[in-house]
């Protein structure tokens, strides 16, 4: 599984309560695919307000020598996030949203699958996030892809309601309680994958 964040130049449509909309860097300006290791504006709670802040998908192996990138977390399983000890304290402490036009996916034969939010808004993916290196970096929590895209990846982020969202973003809300957010999010994907699916590489 390898999920690719895609961003355009034009204005995310973002709910109320999350405005003002998010502007990006003129770097992404050209770019429409965001993968490891690139920096994202991502939502974060700041008291009773929220604040935006850069970080960078994936997490980096603390281990890996100076100026070599390795990550080796890219998701939280939803499923599991609150039992898990690489996730307990991020999930208390440390969480985040990136509102994205698009999420894309690879199947085993390389084919792109691209998908939008049913209604045209922001996808609204909830993040885990850390400062490691002098830099933030974020996860995203997966859960099993829809059954009528099954067939083609296993699993697919999580996408929130703008209700969900602000409950997710708000740390004041202890763990079990995001947790069974996370459970009873229903998916919220259209397959838009007409004008991004690639030949198979075969």
């Amino acid at each position: 599984m390898c999920h690719r964040l895609s961003i355009t130049a034009a204005p995310l449509l973002l709910p109320n309560p999350l405005r003002p909309v998010i502007s990006f860097p003129d770097r992404f300006v050209a770019m429409d695919v965001i993968t490891l290791g690139y920096a994202v504006p991502m939502i974060v709670f700041n008291g009773p307000a929220r604040a935006a802040i850069n970080a960078r998908f994936g997490f980096t192996a603390l281990t890996a020598p100076p100026g070599v990138r390795s990550a080796n977390f890219t998701q939280a399983r939803a499923e599991t996030i609150s039992s898990k000890p690489a996730w307990t304290t991020h999930l208390t402490y440390r969480r985040g949203l990136v509102a994205v036009h698009a999420v894309t996916e690879r199947d085993d034969a390389c084919n792109l699958y691209r998908y939008e939010s049913a209604d045209g808004s922001a996808l609204l993916l909830p993040t885990l996030y850390r400062r490691a290196n002098g830099v933030t970096e974020f996860v995203l929590i997966s859960t099993d892809t829809p059954e009528a895209f099954a067939a083609r990846h296993p699993r697919i982020p999580v996408a929130l309601d703008a209700d969900a969202a602000l409950t997710w973003l708000d740390l004041r809300n202890p763990p079990h309680v995001v947790q069974a957010l996370l459970s009873a999010a229903r998916p919220i994907y259209r397959d838009a994958s007409a004008a991004s699916a690639v030949p198979n590489a075969a």
